[in-house]
């Protein structure tokens, strides 16, 4: 299992032609410090939250540009070999792999806008 996901993620990078490392400075935990345990794990959440719509605007904008983009958290089993690899000390968080898609996805059928659909 683990394996395979770990081969497929290294020939993502490898087929990639751009690959952003995206990591946790932890600032916000820092600042919170004097507060508790509890509210430095709530600051990490937060900025985990924040980081996660970060990825997510910038594969959505890759996808207007006509871009592929793939989110790979597999990455952070290896953090450490990362880290001293790109000479870091903050958390990893994801890589981006950003290239020209080979082939396009059909895209899928869209509902009318006017729909509203409720969540629970």
């Amino acid at each position: 299992g683990g394996d395979i996901v770990m081969r497929v993620t290294a020939k993502i990078i490898k087929n990639a032609a751009v690959v952003i490392a995206v990591y946790n400075n932890r600032k916000l935990e820092k600042r919170i410090e004097k507060y508790g345990a509890l509210y430095v794990e709530r600051a990490h959440f937060a900025e985990i939250q924040a980081i996660g719509g970060a990825i997510q605007n910038m594969v959505l904008q890759t996808n207007e540009l006509g871009l592929g983009c793939v989110w790979l958290d597999a990455v952070t089993f290896f953090s450490a070999e990362i880290n001293n690899i790109l000479n870091q000390e903050h958390e990893l968080v994801a890589f981006l792999a950003i290239g020209y898609p080979s082939t396009l996805p059909n895209r899928s059928k869209r509902q009318d806008g006017n729909v509203i659909k409720r969540f629970i």
